[in-house]
């Protein structure tokens, strides 16, 4: 986010020399990034499966981090956080209220459990 406000600096700085068109073009952007980012969150999350291998369950397990954008739209059901477990960009505003970690059994894969260990917001 710093480097957001460092160009904001410099635009505001040298915006006599730059064209107008320009500088309202940058001004929007910036400010729109600055909206955009403050809206996401860095999800951490295991992925836990188990299969059977020789006639025996295995447990295997597969720890990710993946990036979301907090909305508001639609409800909270558990089921809205799928789409963030399969690589989607949108987790609804209701999870970051939660406890953490919290377990996220997953109806579609009855041999599968996700924990989610923490939704932070992206500072950096």
């Amino acid at each position: 986010m710093e480097h957001i406000k460092s160009i904001q600096e410099i635009v505001d700085e040298h915006k006599e020399a730059l064209p107008t068109g320009a500088v309202q073009i940058l001004m929007r952007e910036t400010h729109a990034l600055c909206t955009v980012w403050k809206q996401l969150y860095q999800v951490k999350m295991t992925t836990v499966d188990a299969i059977m291998e020789n006639g025996e369950v295995v447990l295997q397990d597969q720890t990710s981090i993946t990036i979301a954008k907090a909305v508001s739209h639609g409800s909270a059901a558990p089921e809205l956080l799928a789409p963030v477990l399969r690589g989607n960009s949108e987790i609804h505003r209701s999870y970051l209220e939660k406890t953490m970690p919290f377990i996220h059994n997953s109806d579609g894969a009855p041999c599968r459990v996700t924990i989610v260990h923490s939704i932070e917001p992206i500072t950096k």
